[in-house]
């Protein structure tokens, strides 16, 4: 794997909800004894190194280098799914969250895109519905493989729509670093009767912005108007 792009597990891409991925990479194993299989995906611009949660997640990238589309992950591990959403961006404004049901439990197995029965089948757009209570599962050998449906060049303005998103994810967490900098320059202030100059304000809201751009925190901010209140972030 490569030091310079950062690692992820299939709960943090739970988290981040509808995303679109681009594959980098076909699925690769891992040089280490007892580690997962990984695929390189890139989201928001910057490569990560997705560390697969199960068989049937590896499957789920198998054959798909070069394919951008949305995705939801959900569950954790033997229960972990990924489900193909469509082509393209997913929405930025007011992201869905995948339909959970009552319980609190991960949804059944029945629900994952099935392993790999046969290449260039496709996988399915929606999951099929949750058996009832008290039917058995067909086992995933018997069940049809789907992936998603053939490509379609992305246009222009489907590219300059993707660069404008980014670009605002970016500005808001600027936004959020400079509201966490100016909180730290007023304790400063009160606490220790001293004030930050220019170059000590803007060194720490780069050092904040980087934090969360390392820790991964810009995919969690919305790239809609963010509007600052009480040094806390509200999208539109």
């Amino acid at each position: 794997m490569s030091e310079n792009k950062k690692g992820m597990y299939h709960s943090e891409l739970v988290r981040m909800g509808p995303v679109a991925v681009t594959v980098k990479s076909d699925v690769l194993r891992s040089k280490f004894k007892d580690k997962p299989d990984y695929v390189i995906l890139e989201i928001d611009g910057a490569e990560r190194i997705y560390n697969t949660e199960n068989d049937e997640c590896a499957d789920f990238f198998r054959d798909q280098k070069g394919r951008t589309f949305t995705l939801v992950a959900e569950g954790r591990e033997a229960d972990a799914i990924l489900t193909y959403v469509g082509e393209g961006v997913a929405e930025e404004a007011e992201p869905r969250k995948p339909a959970k049901s009552a319980a609190t439990k991960p949804p059944p197995k029945s629900n994952r895109p099935p392993r790999e029965a046969s290449r260039g089948a496709q996988r399915p757009q929606e999951r099929s519905e949750a058996p009832e209570q008290g039917k058995s599962t067909p086992p995933a050998a018997n069940r049809q493989e789907q992936r998603p449906p053939a490509p379609s060049p992305e246009t222009p303005e489907q590219k300059l729509a993707k660069a404008k998103a980014h670009a605002n994810r970016v500005a808001n967490c600027y936004l959020i670093a400079f509201t966490a900098a100016d909180y730290a320059r007023t304790q400063v202030k009160e606490q220790l009767h001293q004030d930050l100059t220019a170059e000590q304000f803007q060194g720490c809201i780069a050092m904040i912005a980087i934090q969360l751009s390392k820790d991964g925190f810009q995919h969690a901010v919305p790239t809609g108007v963010l509007h600052l209140k009480n040094g806390q972030g509200a999208a539109k």
